[in-house]
């Protein structure tokens, strides 16, 4: 029975909780780099770099992450875990985020800020 839980937890519980940690690293770079980001093409060039390179690697962690749910339109369904659509929806808006550090398109910026909060609520 013991072997039984283990098991369910490793192939159910700790991939639906690898998904919701990479939701909250998004928000955390969301946050974090906001000043970077909302004022696009206007930091040092490092921080800008900083910042694209954060969003497009919490993206990446993002589609692993859902990618690695079993059953993951179910667990959508029981509200776990947002739906599919937008974990692709905040993973295309953080790697066009990550593009635009660098530019001057604010209605962009403000685009896919917009997105990604409705996505992850």
């Amino acid at each position: 029975m013991l072997l039984a839980g283990q098991t369910i937890g490793k192939l159910l519980i700790e991939p639906v909780y690898s998904a919701r940690m990479a939701i909250g690293r998004v928000r955390y770079a969301m946050l974090f780099h906001a000043n970077i980001y909302a004022n696009p093409g206007t930091a040092r060039p490092e921080f800008m770099d900083a910042a694209s390179i954060a969003l497009r690697t919490y993206a990446a962690e993002l589609s692993a992450a859902a990618d690695a749910v079993p059953w993951y339109r179910l667990f959508s369904f029981l509200r776990v875990v947002p739906r599919w659509k937008a974990i692709d929806d905040t993973v295309q808006a953080l790697i066009g985020l990550s593009n635009l550090v660098y530019g001057s398109d604010h209605e962009g910026v403000e685009e896919r800020r917009e997105i990604i909060r409705r996505a992850l609520g």
